[in-house]
């Protein structure tokens, strides 16, 4: 269904957002300083322009309809945009910033890059809010043009051209062991790696890594001891045992900072791959948003990536 814009009072999409935020007609009519019944002819008239219920009354109160659930967010940044475009952008201050940033990554991103991201704006703008949503990759281009999150990182699909992207580096794997490991006591060979059992992250349990791939390649292969759905709990699972793990290298170096670890790299040819920073381009321009992906790309590039892929543990 085609709607005509031109025949759209701006103001009701107001109180439909008010409506799906508060999912009770008479709460919604308190914020918008409206009576009841007018709130329930305005839900009538928003029912008649989008042809579907939209919040429909359930036992203690009022659900949203699969349509609801979509407009919700693309409908709340629409509106942002329209007061911003109205109000004029307000200058940044780091500092004094409250903006909340909703940010899609990887575990593994999670593990390599948040917590000095976090460091940073404790530092640098202590009242902005960070929101970190789990997600498969292959979700984040929709959660970003429907405004569900305003930042992605990871290793992401082939990505739309309406929305913004940067490369952040270019990966490559690590091994590591615990420092009482035997491997520690002569050359790593092939033999050698695959002759103890390995750690591999599956959040479902199942699959093989990019290790098993390249053993195959050579009529090899190895005995996956342990499979385990977090990159966070290898490092712990490697203490005091034989375990060996093959993983993305930021998150081994970040490792092997707070634990004791042997980090090598594997006696294999493993394939790099790209990680990647993405953005909708609703947010291109917004200062407070670009100010966050500066320092991202800054802290990779300067913090990061300058990190010793040799280090042998303690």
């Amino acid at each position: 269904m085609e709607i005509d814009l031109a025949k759209i009072d701006l103001n009701l999409l107001v109180a439909l957002d008010v409506l799906l935020e508060e999912r009770s007609v008479s709460r919604a009519a308190g914020r918008l300083f409206v009576t009841q019944p007018a709130m329930s002819q305005t839900l009538r008239r928003l029912r008649g322009l989008f042809g579907d219920a939209l919040l429909v009354r359930v036992k203690g109160g009022m659900e949203m309809t699969p349509r609801a659930l979509h407009l919700q967010g693309p409908l709340r940044s629409a509106l942002r945009q329209v007061r911003r475009a109205i109000e004029g952008e307000a200058a940044f201050v780091p500092k004094e910033s409250r903006v909340h940033i909703r940010i899609t990554a990887l575990d593994y991103v999670m593990s390599a890059l948040i917590p000095s991201f976090l460091r940073v704006l404790q530092q640098e703008a202590p009242q902005v809010n960070v929101t970190v949503l789990s997600m498969k990759p292959q979700y984040a281009p929709m959660a970003l043009e429907e405004g569900e999150v305003d930042l992605a990182l990871g290793v992401l699909p082939r990505l739309p051209s309406h929305l913004g992207s940067c490369l952040l580096y270019t990966e490559e794997f690590l091994s590591m062991v615990s420092v009482k490991h035997p491997l520690l006591g002569g050359e790593i060979t092939v033999e050698r790696f695959i002759g103890y059992p390995h750690v591999l992250v599956s959040t479902t349990g199942e699959g093989e890594g990019a290790v098993d791939r390249a053993l195959q390649e050579q009529g090899k292969s190895r005995r996956v001891g342990v499979r385990i759905p977090s990159f966070l709990a290898v490092a712990p699972v490697l203490q005091g045992t034989e375990l060996v793990a093959t993983m993305p290298a930021q998150v081994v170096l970040q490792m092997a900072q707070y634990y004791p670890l042997f980090v090598f790299h594997p006696p294999l040819v493993l394939p790099s791959f790209r990680v990647e920073m993405a953005w909708p381009m609703r947010l291109a321009e917004a200062p407070e948003h670009r100010w966050v992906r500066q320092q991202i790309v800054s802290l990779v590039r300067g913090t990061l990536l300058s990190m010793d892929p040799n280090h042998r543990g303690d």
